[in-house]
């Protein structure tokens, strides 16, 4: 599975065009948490409507993009 990092936006930055949950294939999303101190690690499932589905399930937030990195491939890899 792809891990895909924005660690320097937030999920809402992320144009349309570019962001996975509006896509048809499962993933994981680094991105900037609303404190810029900490990084989300997002799961991104594939949905017929992202727009009246949820597709976006947080799995962690970390204080380091670094381990939060590591943590989706991690994740990724035993898929």
């Amino acid at each position: 599975m792809e891990v895909v990092n924005f660690c320097n936006s937030k999920f809402w930055q992320i144009p349309k065009q570019d962001n996975p949950a509006f896509d048809k294939h499962e993933c994981y999303m680094i991105v900037q948490d609303e404190n810029p101190n900490f990084t989300n690690v997002l799961h991104i499932e594939p949905v017929i409507d992202p727009l009246s589905e949820e597709s976006v399930t947080k799995i962690c937030k970390c204080c380091d993009s670094n381990k939060a990195l590591e943590i989706a491939e991690l994740l990724a890899n035993n898929r």
